[in-house]
This record gives structure tokens, sequence and C-alpha cells, in this order.
């Protein structure tokens, strides 16, 4: 399980991402039971959250709630449930819907503030989920909880050290015969540096508050307190609650009543065993408070010590949420900890985790022999130089086509692992060092020109011949400049001026800030931040560097993060590893870098691949190859050098120590980034004339966005009506039979008086009667129904406050089923009136949706035509200048995967050569090659186990993979046999073959299948089914695309030859539908009747396949 036995006597131990116990069983209640931070799927072992994400589909767009108000994530999480998960459906929807509750109250307060409001990502999302589990389990069922815990104490000892042998002390059992609050109050996030963590702390405050307010524990809390490691964290801190509506202020030993905000925010230096001038006494708060600890590693360095003794006061009858990027170097080395910690960390979204879904930058490490000679080290000293310059050349030359990825100028900074608050004498030393080789860049011309040169021409060969700057300049390289030109326009736009001597000057005006400035310019370029800065310039002095006092009066390190600010390089680390931020740094050069300091390297690391990515998603533009797409925006060239983080060292041994930690946190340390790109090889008889359906050319021409917003762009307002305002054909398509249907079954079990749930056996239609509507609240349902639009982007779309009554007040037309129990709607509980405001909101989404739909397939009607789907390249996966054909890219260390990339060089011989099928079934570290002759181009890709190298893009999922082999064997079995057979892997993004029904429908995989003049369409969509319905429009889609059919005949005979036809591949076991579904009459449905709806089980069915083609072709 994620490690190797050890051998006998052997002192190895386990990794301490292996240890987290409760991580662990809160995944086994979603039906991942493990012992470690892995899980066996079988053929391979995936970390627990890969696996969570796969299974559950959490890959892509997650954000936003269905009509029906329910989370999309909550939502896919229900549909894919297997047998082994303990989490009702009931229990997942009531979680569901009070992080909905605490998310609008977070963003009604930002939205107030100028704010953008927050869209939780799918690791944020679980982490509130799996909050609101531990919080129910302890306010409900603590005894439960306790002994689910232990039970899994239990069998982790078991495993790791009686039968694995590891060298550790068993993990304590907690104690059921002691009071259960102090060993379950405790909490903690293991969240990389930029992973949101500030915003999940509001959620806390928020989840906390509600627990107590229900069971009636509000007395019980003294106070909220939040501890910051410094000052300036606790500015920061109190600016973001304000923000999110959350009364806060700041501590003051002399500020009078200390209860009077909801929540005191202090730095964790003021706190002190008694009361003096600027310190209280950490007695005075009590121990019934909410602690909530920002860097909860402080503290711990040594085990324990003062400060870790004072958050334990704080909350040791109350209860403490604590958050750290770096609990496991804590955890690792000292037992007390490792025993509280692996018991209390909730969520771990470590970096490793947050690197491998895409976020933040890519890092590259440029290794320092050891003991170079002087020309060695000033060569590796210009080369960070190059670096830092070519990123701040590529975004003052090309910034218009970085703008969509919110990229900013660059930023270097030289910084130390050490934080202290005065000038280390290490520290001093490598500082005076880079000072002095600025100094002679700056001064020295011919030596600075030579260096580049022999840079650019010759590389820095290390021993074994490898070039570790291969393919690092490519940018310089192309610009065709010589030394002397870059080294000019290298001296005018790093250090702001034409040459000269280096000035450091102090800014006396400032503590701790040192300016920079070169030769006769007034502009500065850089500024030190450090603990003492008058030593320095003495120091700085005594090497005969230019010091004086400084012109400048402001503070330069403060407006860094400002536009237009001259500000290039910072030196020194204080600031930057005690929670300052920016999201320019690019080029990171290590200084005074010690051991034993993993959780500030790892802080620092964090700090520098921060990326806010296109539309804020945090993501690499690598990463969001769909969205682009989908937005018609390039990928512009060179991007990648801009998303990466480059980090040098003064010395070889602290590149070593980083790269030590990193390693220790599985965090991927590239030497040498390299995009590799493997071009497709498109079918040599494809034909040009194979159809799909799409928007008139001469229609979707007019939109700016094409077909797919030609509707926005081009229809009239489309105006909500109800029922009794539209034609008698309109009536009908809504009321007879009903269209909008809703279960609320699920949602109402924990509302049932005896806390068991209600058993969904005859699923009664109900209706919200006058004494129902009475009791809601008009305005607050017309704003949500608002902003559902807004959240659908549905600009041409108006609805009125008098539209949402007459819908729900008009009785004449029954337009909605609604399954609830009986229960559900009798009076008498006033905590119903939150189910029947849910029910009513729901409903109103529900045919707000389908009335938008509706409307747009009126307007599309006579629009639609069939179009050859290669009348564009739209369809193919990176395409560009330089793939017209298309093609992947595979984002990888130029080190680590050394035999990867002369593999991926084989195969691109071979694409060109036409030999794919050579490669079928092969598997290259962990990627998966297949050949499928009748696809569009090959090879297409899978995943077979968590990569650790990016791929655009992205590989098929197992139920994708596993379809196309499908498609191959029927083709070898002659399943195809007197037709024509072209298949193609539909993705998302401009170009994906989609029809508009009822919010959209793009299968993931087109099948042509055509014989002489006619050819048949079939659209092929892998799903579950558990929570969708038989009068689902996507499982009526086989009637819909018929029906489209019809109308595209009649508009024009010659369409005679093409049909239409649509399958669903069920993941959900027939079984399960055959005992929850119901036909038109009320009766069961059978899985025969399922297969007539063009419903089929690949897992139960080896020939599916054949079952689809007789199905097809059965009218022909």
């Amino acid at each position: 399980m994620a490690a190797r036995k050890p051998a006998k006597g052997s002192k190895q131990t386990l990794p301490f991402r292996h240890h987290l116990v409760l991580n662990q069983w809160l995944f086994s209640l979603f039906g991942f039971d493990s012992l470690s931070g892995q899980f066996d799927l079988g053929n391979r072992e995936a970390p627990t959250l890969e696996a969570f994400r796969d299974r559950f589909q959490l890959i892509g767009e997650t954000s936003g709630r269905n009509a029906e108000g329910e989370h999309l994530l909550i939502q896919r999480i229900r549909e894919n449930l297997n047998e082994n998960a303990k989490l009702s459906d009931e229990q997942l929807l009531e979680y569901d819907r009070r992080i909905k509750q605490l998310t609008d109250t977070i963003n009604n307060a930002r939205l107030a503030s100028g704010e953008e409001p927050i869209e939780w990502k799918y690791f944020q999302y679980l982490t509130l989920l799996f909050t609101e589990i531990y919080l129910d389990y302890l306010f409900t069922k603590p005894d439960e909880l306790l002994e689910a815990l232990n039970h899994q104490i239990e069998r982790w000892n078991e495993h790791w050290i009686v039968e694995q042998g590891f060298k550790h002390k068993p993990l304590e059992l907690l104690n059921p015969e002691d009071d259960l609050w102090p060993q379950l109050n405790m909490v903690a996030y293991w969240s990389a540096t930029g992973s949101g963590k500030t915003l999940i702390m509001h959620a806390n405050i928020l989840q906390y508050r509600f627990y107590l307010q229900r069971y009636g524990k509000a007395g019980d809390i003294n106070k909220i307190i939040l501890l910051t490691p410094n000052e300036g964290l606790t500015q920061q801190h109190l600016r973001d609650l304000e923000k999110s509506g959350i009364r806060a202020s700041e501590f003051s030993a002399r500020g009078g009543d200390l209860f009077a905000q909801d929540v005191i925010v202090i730095d964790i230096n003021k706190l002190r065993d008694s009361e003096k001038k600027k310190t209280v006494a950490v007695d005075s708060f009590g121990s019934r408070n909410l602690l909530l600890v920002d860097e909860g590693h402080r503290g711990t360095a040594s085990g324990g010590g003062s400060w870790y003794e004072y958050r334990q006061k704080l909350c040791s009858l109350g209860f403490s949420f604590e958050y750290s990027a770096t609990f496991a170097q804590s955890g690792s080395k000292h037992e007390n900890l490792r025993q509280t910690y692996t018991k209390a960390i909730l969520f771990d979204y470590s970096y490793r985790h947050f690197y491998g879904d895409g976020y933040g930058k890519q890092s590259q490490i440029l290794n320092l022999q050891a003991n170079p000679n002087a020309q060695d080290e000033f060569r590796y000293l210009v080369a960070s130089l190059l670096s830092y310059y070519q990123q701040l050349r590529l975004f003052e030359d090309h910034g218009a086509s970085f703008k969509p990825f919110n990229l900013e100028k660059p930023l270097w900074v030289f910084v130390s692992s050490k934080v202290t608050a005065t000038l280390s004498s290490g520290e001093a030393s490598d500082t005076v060092q880079v000072l002095a080789f600025i100094d002679q860049v700056l001064h020295k011309q011919e030596e600075t020109v030579a260096a580049i040169d022999y840079l650019l021409k010759r590389g820095m060969v290390a021993k074994g011949g490898t070039d570790l700057l291969h393919g690092r300049f490519n940018y310089l390289k192309e610009l065709g400049e010589g030394g002397d030109a870059l080294y000019q326009d290298l001296l005018d736009r790093v250090f702001n001026s034409s040459g000269g001597r280096l000035h450091i000057e102090n800014i006396t005006g400032i503590p701790g800030e040192i300016a920079l400035r070169a030769g006769t310019s007034d502009t500065p370029f850089g500024v030190i931040n450090v603990g003492d800065d008058a030593k320095l310039v003495k120091l700085c002095e005594k090497h005969d560097l230019f010091t004086q006092d400084s012109r400048f009066s402001e503070s330069l390190f403060h407006g860094i993060n400002t536009d237009g600010s001259p500000v290039n390089l910072l030196l020194g680390s204080k600031k930057f590893t005690e929670g300052w931020s920016s999201w320019r740094v690019s080029n990171m050069t290590l200084m005074n870098v010690g051991k034993n300091e993993g959780a500030q390297i790892i802080q620092l690391f964090g700090r520098g691949v921060r990326l806010k990515g296109w539309k804020t998603t945090l993501k690499r533009s690598a990463e969001l190859a769909t969205g682009l797409k989908e937005a018609g925006i390039e990928r512009p060239e060179h991007i990648g050098v801009m998303e990466t983080l480059n980090i040098f060292g003064v010395k070889a041994d602290y590149i070593a120590q980083f790269r030590k930690e990193l390693e220790d946190e599985e965090i991927p340390v590239n030497e040498g980034l390299e995009e590799f790109v493997l071009p497709l090889k498109p079918m040599k008889d494809l034909r040009k004339d194979l159809h799909v359906v799409r928007v008139k050319e001469s229609i979707a021409n007019k939109a700016i966005g094409g077909s797919g917003t030609a509707f926005q762009e081009l229809a009239e307002q489309v105006v909500l009506k109800a029922p009794g305002d539209l034609q008698p054909t309109e009536i009908d398509y809504f009321c007879n039979p009903p269209r909008a249907s809703l279960d609320f079954y699920p949602q109402v079990g924990l509302f049932a008086t005896d806390k068991k749930g209600v058993q969904n056996t005859g699923a009664k239609i109900q209706l919200l009667k006058p004494t129902h509507i009475a009791l809601l609240d008009m305005q607050r349902l017309y704003f949500e129904l608002l902003a559902f639009k807004r959240d659908k982007r549905w600009s041409n779309l108006t609805i009125t406050q008098d539209v949402v009554e007459k819908l729900l007040t008009d009785n004449r037309y029954d337009w909605y089923r609604l399954y609830a129990p009986d229960e559900a709607m009798e009076l008498g509980r006033l905590e119903k009136m939150t189910l029947w405001h849910d029910m009513a909101i729901s409903l109103l989404r529900k045919y707000c949706e389908l009335f938008y739909g509706f409307r747009r397939k009126q307007w599309e009607a006579d629009k639609l035509e069939y179009r050859p789907i290669t009348e564009n390249r739209k369809y193919l996966p990176g395409v560009s200048e330089a793939t017209p054909e298309g093609s992947y890219m595979v984002t990888l260390d130029r080190v680590r995967h050394q035999s990867l990339i002369k593999q991926l060089s084989n195969l691109r011989e071979s694409i060109e050569k036409g030999d794919v099928d050579t490669w079928n079934g092969a598997v290259k570290e962990g990627l998966e090659f297949i050949w499928c002759e009748r696809h569009f181009y090959q090879p297409l890709l899978a995943s077979t186990q968590g990569l650790d190298f990016q791929v655009t893009p992205v590989s098929l999922n197992k139920g994708e993979a596993d379809f196309v082999r499908d498609i191959q064997a029927a083709t070898k079995t002659g399943a195809f046999e007197g037709y024509e057979v072209y298949l193609l892997r539909n993705q998302t993004g401009q170009g994906a073959v989609g029809v508009f029904v009822d919010g959209g429908f793009y299968p993931d995989f087109i099948l042509w299948l055509v014989k002489g003049q006619s050819q048949k369409v079939v659209f092929v969509d892998p799903k579950g089914l558990r929570h969708h319905k038989p009068d689902d429009p996507k499982v009526r889609f086989h009637e819909t695309i018929k029906d489209i059919e019809a109308d595209l005949r009649k508009q024009r005979p010659e369409n005679a030859g093409i049909e239409l036809h649509a399958f669903l591949i069920s993941e959900t076991h027939s079984s399960q539908l055959v005992s929850q579904w119901k036909d038109k009459t009320g009766n069961a449905v059978t899985r025969e009747l399922m297969e007539s709806w063009n419903i089929l089980f690949r897992e139960e069915d080896e020939g599916y396949v054949g079952k689809l083609v007789q199905a097809v072709t059965r009218s022909s």
C-alpha cells in the first residue's frame, strides 16, 4: 500500500502523508477504504484524492448548481457512489444545502463590498464537505466518531507496524472512558500556499456557528479568536474578514471590552503568561474559545514550546481549526505532534495535489556545481539574470497576448529560508555577494557580454555532457541579437539605466528598506528588505560598494504590487516568508538556506509558484486547453516561460537542500522543462462529407461567438411566461404531460421526525398549495431566480416578479411533478418553510431552464443544417501554425523524463512514417497509446496511473478508453460489416458537436456508419444514470434527435439519406435503474425497455456494440 515493506531490522519510516487516519476515515465514507494516502484501483495505485476525483468526474467544470439547486459536484458524487459508500443521498444533500447557505452569506457580503463572489473549486468544496461531515458526527454522535477513528487507528497500526514493520510508535487510541470533547475538538487543513485557505477559514467560522446554534450550544463558546504569525497578516485578515461580512477587530491590550466584536484577530507574539504593556495574559481569554490558527506549523519547530501551549490553553474546552502548508515538517520530526496531527488533519491538499491538478506555476531548478571557480560562478549568476531578463522582455514585447492570462510583470527575488529580526552573518555574506555581482554586471560590460555569448552559444555543460541550459533561452536566441545588443537592452529593462556603478541607498524614513539604483539613473530598480539595514550598509561599505542615504521617502517594498512599480529585484525574505505575497515572482535565487528549515522552504516555494491564470483559475494555460478552445483564445507561444518559476542558488548546497525538501514533499523537481509536441496522424481515407448538425453558417457568422452564442446575440429578447400566457401548443409542451419533474424524497429525509429518513416506496406526487405558497417570500424567490439566470449567462432572458408568483399560484395548469412524502407537506413545523422554499425555487429554476431551452429550439428550428465536420480543423486538438493536423503537448522534465522523451521522439518519427499501430497498447511511464484504426486521428492517449507530467488535451479516462477499445474490437470482428466506420472523440470547446436540448447535449463520441449515399450519425455518451429519471431530456434524447432529423428532412428532401441516433452507455447497473425507474404507466422498467430507449450496459454485456449497430441499421 504505497510503500514497500522494509527489510527486517530496517529503520525505514513511512512518509507523514500516509499517517492521516482522520482523512482516511472520511474518504472511506465515500467508498475509498485505505490505510494510506493511496487507493488501490486494481491495476494501479493512485493518491486517494486523485482516485476520488476521477471516479466522480471532478476534472473540468464542476462549479455551479443545477436547476434543482444541487451543486454539480454533489450531483456527480451521488451519480457515481458505489455500494461501498456509507453516506446517504439525504446526508449529502443536507450538507450541500448548508454549504450553499454559508456561501450565499459570504457572497452577499462580497458583492456589497465590490468583490467577486466565491465559486468554490472542487478541492475547496470537498474541504467544506468533509468539515460538514466531521462537525455533524461531533455534535450528534461523538461516540460513533470516536469508535470509527479508533477502528481506523487499530487497522493502521496492524498493517503498517505489525505486518509491514515500519519504525514508528503505534498511533495512540482515543479513550472512550474519558471526556470525548477534548479528544475531538481540533481539525487541521494541510493546504498548499495559494489554495484559498483564507476563504475556507471564513466558511469554517460560519459552519461552526451553525452547529452551535442548531444544537443549542452557542453559550459554550466564549469568543472566536484568530491567531496570526505577525502584525502584517493581522491587518490582512481584518480586511479579508470584512469583505466576507464577518465582523472582526484587532486585539488591543488597552482596547476596552475584548468581546465587542465577533472575531478577535491577534498576533501570537502578543500572547504571554502575564499581561504587560503590549501583551495579554493567555488565561484572560479563558479556555472555551473557537480558535483559528493561521500558519499552524508556527510554534511547533521544537515539538511544542510556549506558543503551542498558548494555543492549547485557548481552546482546551472549545474548538480549533488550524491551517498550514507544512504540517509534514512538524509531524515527521516530533512524535507528540505526529500523534496529534494524524488524528486532526481533515483534508490534505498539500502542494503535490495542488501541482498535480494543474494549479500554480511550473518550476525548474538550475544546479550549481560544488566549489565552482570564479568564472563559473559568475556565469551561473548571469544565467539567472538572463532567465529573468527573458521573462521581462517577453512580458514587455508580447504583453497584449499574455493579458487574458493575468500574468504580472516578472519579479526577481533573492530570498533566505532563515527569518531573523536582525541580519545574520550568513544572509549578510550572501547579500553582499549578490550586490557585488550586480555591481559587476553594471560596470564590467566586456566580462558580462562574454558570459552572455558563452551561455547562449555553448550553454552550461554538466558532468556527463548534459547541457543544463538546453531549451531555456529559446526566445532570446530567436531574437537573433548579439551579446552586446542584449546587454544594452538588459541594462535598460532590468536596471533602468545604461550602466555604471551600483548605488546602495538606505531609505532612512522606512525602517528595514534599502533602495538599489544604477549609474546616474534616478529610478531605482530594486529594494532590499532586511532586519538590520544599517548593519548591511556598513558591511557593503567594507566591500567597496557605493552607499549613501536615499533620496526616496516612500516605501518601495509596499509599492511592488502596484502598476508602474520600477522595482524588478527584491532582496531579503523576512516579509516574503511571513505572509507577503505577490503574483509577480518569476525568478528566485536562494541565499542562506540551512538544514532543518523544511517549513520555510516549502513556504518560499509556495509563494513563488502562485499564478492567477486565465479567468483567475489559478491554473497553468497548458491545463486549460478545453476552456481556451471554447473561448476561441490561442495559447501564446512562449507562455510556458512566463508560467515557470526559475530557481537558482548562490551556493550549491542551498540548491541541494531546497531540492531535498521538495522531493520529501513529492513535489516534482524539474531541471529543464520541455513542452514536447506530439503531432497527430490524421486518417488517410477520412471522408469530407461526414455530417453533423450545426446552426446555418449564414446565421452563425453574424454572431461574435459563432453558432454557440448565435441565439443569445441574434434572437429577440426572451420573456419568461407562465403556461397561462402561452399558445395552446406551447401549453401542451409544458403541461401535457408536466415537463418539470422534481424528486424531493432524498432532500426531505433529514426532516423526518424519527431522523431515519424517508423511504421512496410510493413516489407520491405533491402540490405546493395556497397554504404553502402564502408562507413563501416571493421577492427572495425572484432574486434567486435572477441569480440562476446570471449563473447560466442568459443575457437575453427577461424575468419579472409577477411571473414568479403566477407560476406558483395559477393552479389551472399542471406544469410540474413534485415527488415528496406526505409528511413533508404537512403544516406544523417551522423548519419545513425552508424545505418548501427549496421546492419552490427548484421548480422555478427547472421551468426557467425548460422555457429558455424551448425558445432556443423554436428559434433554431429553421436555422439548423447538416454541415461536414471537416469544413475546418476545430474538431482536432492542438491545431497551430506549427501543427496544422493537431497535436498533443506533453510538459515534462528533461532530466527526470529523459527516457520518456526518447520514447516520445521515437513515436513522433513513427507518426511521420505512418506506422503508429506498432505502439498500440504500449504504456510509457503511465501513459498508454491506443490505436483505433477508424478514429479520425492517431494515437489516442489514456492514463493508466497518476502521471507526474502534464498531457494536453486531457487523456482518456477509463470509460472512454474502454469504449475506444470496444469499437476497435468490434471493427476486427466484423460488427460493422458493409459500412464505412468513422469515430471521433468529441472534445469540449469550439468545434465540439452538440445539440441544444434543455441545457445542451455534447456527447463524448460521434460514430458515423456510411453506406453508399446514406450515413448514420450516432451520438454516444457514457453516463451515470443513478439520479436521472426516464423523462429526463437526456434520457429521451434518442427521441428528440429523431425530431431534429425529421425537421431537417422537411427543409431539404436531399437530407433523407442522413439518419441521426443517440445512445447512452450506462455506467449505472441496470438492476439499480430497474428498482428506481417507472414507465409511463407506473410500472417498473425492464432492461429490455431501457435498451429500446437506446440505453446500453457495457459492464453487463460484452456485445453492447453489436446491439448498437443492430439498432442503428434495423431500418436499413
